[in-house]
């Protein structure tokens, strides 16, 4: 029965990725060459004022297809979360509790969809930074560019060599932290909506979790400025204690608050729905 639930659950949102599979990639390949044509400075002529004029349209192309592309995440967040309200809490609610199947599985079914559509969107932007990445080089590089990721493969493989079974530990660590966080980000969003009880709470969600992205933007911002400091004050043995410390008390901070999120919402859907 669960597999029906997500089923019907997913059919709206395949209808938007079906749009959303065409607008990204056709945003990011036109905004990366844009952008690589202007480094590469061709249009440039005698005539400054054409200049300019080329340069602003272009400058802002880019940023408006930028924005755009941003805007699919929160599109997505936001249609994941009419669906929960509307199913949950306006009068279609009233239907979907009287289906002969369990509360929980109602709930767990909204979960994974929540889940596989915010993945859905994550790797959307990881395909536009490959993107870039690939085609804003100017063309002395070619058509396209593998220099970015010769470059990260370089320092990957330098890191390895040098830092061993520190180095590991840390980018396991890392890996699982972005786990956490973009489980975290599902979960708060299926809270926030099932503790408002209504489509009207999606814009206090939408607010809460762009807080909390910019919030562990400057964490991760300021802890990076922190650890270096003290790499620079402390010795090797120390510093590298210090790290395991700190990240695994992030990952079993992160843990716990998915865990209390996941429940305290299946929890209430469980036993506190109030449909009167």
């Amino acid at each position: 029965m669960l597999k029906k639930l997500l089923k019907y659950d997913m059919r709206p949102m395949i209808k938007l990725w079906r749009v959303l599979l065409i607008i990204i990639p056709v945003l990011a390949v036109s905004s990366a060459l844009v952008l690589r044509y202007m480094i590469s400075g061709n249009y440039m002529n005698d005539d400054l004022l054409l200049n300019a004029m080329f340069g602003v349209i272009g400058i802002g192309y880019v940023e408006i297809a930028i924005f755009a592309i941003l805007a699919t995440a929160i599109i997505n967040m936001v249609f994941i979360a009419l669906r929960m309200a509307r199913n949950f809490y306006s009068d279609q609610g009233q239907l979907t509790f009287t289906l002969p199947v369990k509360r929980e599985d109602l709930f767990i079914a909204k979960f994974l969809n929540s889940l596989i559509w915010s993945g859905a969107s994550t790797l959307s932007l990881v395909f536009v930074v490959i993107v870039y990445m690939l085609l804003i080089p100017t063309p002395e590089s070619g058509l396209i560019s593998t220099i970015a990721f010769e470059s990260v493969a370089t320092f990957l493989k330098m890191l390895l060599e040098t830092g061993g079974a520190m180095a590991v530990y840390t980018a396991v660590c890392v890996v699982t932290m972005l786990l956490e966080l973009s489980l975290l980000s599902v979960n708060l969003l299926n809270y926030s909506v099932i503790k408002c009880q209504s489509a009207g709470g999606i814009g206090m969600c939408v607010g809460i979790y762009a807080a909390i992205c910019f919030a562990s933007s400057m964490i991760i911002m300021l802890c990076t400025e922190g650890m270096i400091i003290l790499g620079e004050n402390m010795s090797d043995g120390a510093f590298n204690a210090v790290m395991i410390l700190v990240q695994l008390a992030v990952v079993i901070l992160l843990a716990v608050a998915n865990f209390y999120l996941f429940f305290s919402a299946r929890d209430r859907v469980k036993y506190d729905l109030n449909l009167s």
